[in-house]
């Protein structure tokens, strides 16, 4: 099932859960009297999506949608993720395991939100480093230079977060815009082999704590 190249992006139990919780969900949906064709065919493209983010190509999402229409997807659908599902226990999406010697930039999915919570956590202390404090006197960098860099909207503080986050994982991508099924979705910052994506958004001077959170 799928290329024999394509691997999980996630361990084996996130992967296993994030389909079964698609097919949990197509079950729930049959029994309810909001079963409309609309609603299945939201579970169709959503479920593909899970798919291209599970996996490291997109070749098992398009073969789930080429498998499926709006006559049997629910019945066929089903069936395809279960049999995913025994597959990815066979161990028939697993990486090829590197030792740390051998291959020591690999970043697993805790590390990875250690290290992205830390950027966020503490950009402002980027600015101060970079931007305010005062500047060696032996460097060509000019203080006055420096102070005219200023952060005036959302899109100035994406483009600075996210020149910290690529050279750690440069896979990243900004700007990228995705098929939401029914209208296109556009995410700032995606790490798509981290299923993460980062909305950049800024507060005005007179916002009150509630607007903000």
């Amino acid at each position: 099932m799928g290329e024999s190249m394509t691997t999980s992006n996630r361990t084996k139990s996130e992967t296993i859960q994030a389909i079964q919780e698609q097919i949990d969900e197509v079950l729930l949906l049959t029994q309810s009297e909001n079963n409309t064709e609309r609603k299945l065919e939201e579970w169709r493209i959503s479920t593909s999506r899970v798919l291209h983010r599970a996996f490291s190509n997109a070749s098992i999402a398009r073969e789930f949608l080429l498998k499926t229409d709006a006559e049997t997807f629910q019945h066929v659908g089903v069936s395809y993720l279960k049999g995913l599902i025994i597959d990815i226990n066979k161990g028939l999406f697993e990486k090829i395991s590197h030792s740390s010697s051998s291959d020591p930039d690999i970043i697993d999915l805790q590390s990875f939100h250690v290290i992205i919570r830390r950027i966020m956590r503490n950009f402002y202390k980027h600015i101060e480093e970079m931007y305010q404090n005062p500047v060696h006197g032996r460097g060509t960098i000019r203080h006055e230079n420096l102070a005219k860099i200023s952060l005036g909207n959302e899109y100035d503080v994406q483009r600075m977060l996210f020149s910290l986050i690529r050279p750690i994982f440069p896979e990243a991508r900004v700007e990228i815009t995705d098929d939401g099924g029914y209208k296109s979705v556009r995410y700032d910052i995606y790490l798509r082999e981290y299923e993460t994506v980062i909305e950049v958004k800024c507060s005005r001077p007179k916002m009150s704590a509630r607007e903000i959170y």
